[in-house]
């Protein structure tokens, strides 16, 4: 039989030759399709060519190598206003100390006169038969100086003189003794103000003594030894500086004395009331 005349042959054959001419369509047609979707999207402009980077110097290279430290941004107010600087400036001593008017400081002056009474007591130790020991009061005048400074407001330290002194007749065993009795004080004194602006005031004063007895019949007119004084009063202010007032002043005396013909002991205390002015 012929092989061409076999109708299963000739359908291998035809499929055969069909299957290659369609592949080849749609590879044609492939394209074709694809044309009116690569329209739509506009070709992406071509990129910029990039510089070549220049060379970093070395010493621009190790800074940019560190990192890099945050500084505070200084705000309007702080940059208009200048950064304060130490100060090493010392202030200016100060003014020199001024008196003050109507206070008991700086220099001082006391005045004093009054008038009070003094008791005294002789013990004769001469050796003659005769023996006057006697005693007896006496009106007494007095007088007083003092002059110094003040250490403190208030407190006044110096050195005065007084004398307080009078007629008197001293008497005992029998024997009566019309004489002039007196006792000098000289020594350093405080007189203190517990309020410095106000007058009333304390103190006192110690130091030498002497006593002064006129026709003792010892013949002894003068003896020497130790004694004080001690006083309180009040001050009224005249001016800034100057004040005035009275004083009570209790006084006394411990002394001996002796010449050719005898010997005393003459031992006395006191009492005496006193205007006084002071400058302090």
């Amino acid at each position: 039989m012929n092989p061409l005349l076999d109708p299963r042959c000739t359908l291998v054959a035809l499929l055969a030759c069909s299957l290659p001419a369609s592949a080849l369509a749609q590879t044609e047609l492939s394209p074709a399709e694809d044309a009116p979707e690569s329209e739509a999207e506009p070709p992406a402009p071509p990129a910029e060519p990039v510089p070549p980077a220049e060379p970093v110097p070395p010493a621009v290279a190790t800074a940019t190598a560190e990192p890099a430290v945050s500084e505070p941004v200084a705000s309007d107010t702080e940059s208009s206003t200048p950064a304060r600087k130490m100060d090493l400036s010392t202030p200016p001593p100060p003014p020199p100390r001024q008196r003050k008017a109507r206070v008991h400081n700086g220099f001082y002056l006391r005045g004093s006169f009054g008038a009070g009474g003094l008791w005294a007591k002789v013990l004769d130790r001469s050796d003659a038969v005769t023996r006057a020991d006697v005693d007896g009061g006496a009106f007494a005048l007095s007088f007083e100086g003092l002059v110094g400074g003040s250490p403190a407001d208030g407190f006044a330290l110096g050195g005065g003189a007084s004398w307080t002194g009078g007629g008197a007749e001293l008497s005992g065993d029998g024997t009566e003794v019309d004489t002039t009795l007196g006792l000098l004080l000289v020594g350093p004194f405080f007189d203190a103000f517990p309020e410095p602006k106000d007058g009333f005031h304390l103190g006192a004063m110690m130091g030498y003594a002497m006593h002064s007895i006129q026709d003792h019949p010892s013949g002894v007119n003068s003896t020497h030894g130790f004694g004080g004084s001690a006083w309180l009063g009040y001050d009224w202010w005249v001016s800034d500086e100057l004040s005035a007032g009275l004083m009570a002043r209790f006084l006394g005396g411990l002394t001996s004395g002796s010449d050719d013909l005898g010997e005393l002991r003459l031992n006395s205390a006191g009492f005496t009331l006193v205007g006084t002015a002071v400058w302090h």
